[in-house]
């Protein structure tokens, strides 16, 4: 899998290290920058729910959680 530089999210300004021709950074790959993105789109769509039936109301909820802990997991 190929990418560009400019693909991969920065976790951090502080430098992890470095050398003489580079300095190296915590990151993100793309496809995790793609998801935290999705994710927080889900979180921003939720509205709670109060009627319904049981099913969808769990339904909802399940979703909204399954999107905050996708979104705050560790890089």
């Amino acid at each position: 899998m190929e990418s560009l530089k400019s693909d991969w999210e920065r976790v951090s300004p502080t430098k992890l290290g470095g050398g003489g021709q580079s300095d190296v950074y915590l990151v993100r790959t793309p496809k995790r920058t793609k998801k935290r993105i999705e994710s927080l789109a889900a979180i921003n769509r939720h509205v709670p729910i109060t009627t319904g039936t049981a099913e969808s109301i769990a339904q909802a909820n399940l979703e909204y959680v399954e999107a905050i802990g996708e979104y705050t997991r560790a890089t």
